[in-house]
């Protein structure tokens, strides 16, 4: 309902009886590949799980209304905590709030949807921490989208059970319009704590190559809520199907190329988290990880004239078929 404000959304939370789906800590703030994973995990409760009434509280709702939420949540009722890479070392507020909300609903089923887990080594008792809160949950499956997180579960022997699974914005489709692209190389790079060296030898072969480029971000200076997400999110994927080549060190700039059907290069993170989710789509041809200090010219070269020889389609079959194996595990806990 997009006229029902917050309190009336609470309070037909309250009296609702059905068994209910509980998503919490969707974003505000303007990163749109947060946004790009919301809108998979509404697309996958709503596709798998039609027998549940479904709520959604995003992160402002959470901090106003934790407590109450917790109060009106019912037995037999699934609680769901957005997925993502803020579990460990990088975002702290946000792995803290999360250990919260785990504090919070520990006695109910809880699903951590599929997340990064990255931790440095120096952060021994933010790491004790975790496992300490983990291990008191009473019905806790932790989803992880990546290897490198998967092994480190497997390290920690925590006593939840956790999964390899696929980060969820690969869920979703776009119809692409097929307008001729601009001959340019979009840049889309990061610039925070989850960064490794800089952008110079990208810049160089471009430069040697005579390539124009754009620069954009996957954080933008918006507010968004449950009703706005789909067209910011919408609109960047149409930016990126302008391009005849994206290279990105963003995770959701590698997947937002593979939804534009746009040819990509793609860098590692600090996390590693880009090249663990690749594995999900490397049967993508127009998709291709490389480390920044090994790229060739012929590489860039290749993959930006890519379009003008080859079609590219977007091929998630195998992600939905992974994704009814998941619906049907988490209906059988």
């Amino acid at each position: 309902m997009k006229n029902e404000n917050a309190f009336q959304y609470l309070k037909r939370f309250k009296n609702d009886k059905n068994k209910k789906i509980v998503l919490l800590f969707t974003p505000n703030h303007g990163n749109l590949g947060d946004s790009a994973i919301t809108l998979g995990e509404l697309k996958f409760f709503k596709g798998y799980f039609n027998e549940y009434s479904f709520y959604e509280f995003t992160l402002r709702e959470c901090q106003f209304f934790r407590k109450r939420i917790a109060k009106f949540v019912n037995d037999g009722d699934i609680i769901a905590i957005h997925g993502g890479g803020f579990i460990g070392s990088l975002w702290k507020w946000n792995h803290n709030y999360f250990i919260k909300l785990l504090k919070t609903f520990k006695n109910n089923q809880i699903f951590v949807l599929p997340q990064t887990i990255f931790f440095h080594e120096k952060d021994i008792i933010l790491k004790e921490k975790f496992l300490q809160q983990i291990n008191s949950c009473k019905d806790l499956t932790i989803f992880v989208r990546d290897i490198n997180s998967y092994n480190f579960l497997e390290t920690l022997q925590p006593k939840c059970q956790y999964r390899y699974t696929p980060d969820m914005a690969m869920l979703l489709n776009y119809d692409i319009s097929k307008q001729p692209r601009n001959n340019k190389v979009l840049l889309c790079m990061r610039k925070d704590q989850e960064k490794r060296g800089n952008n110079k030898d990208v810049l160089s072969v471009l430069n040697k190559l005579k390539i124009s480029y754009d620069t954009t971000d996957m954080v933008e200076h918006v507010f968004t809520n449950k009703y706005n997400r789909a067209k910011f999110v919408s609109k960047k994927i149409e930016q990126f199907s302008n391009y005849n080549l994206v290279l990105t060190d963003r995770l959701h700039g590698m997947i937002f190329s593979a939804l534009a059907e746009t040819p990509c290069i793609a860098f590692n993170n600090a996390s590693k988290k880009v090249e663990g989710v690749y594995q999900w789509i490397k049967n993508l041809n127009y998709v291709k990880i490389a480390e920044k200090s090994s790229l060739k010219e012929l590489l860039i070269s290749e993959m930006f004239n890519y379009v003008s020889k080859k079609t590219t389609h977007y091929n998630n079959s195998h992600i939905l078929e992974t994704f009814e194996k998941i619906s049907e595990f988490m209906k059988k806990k």
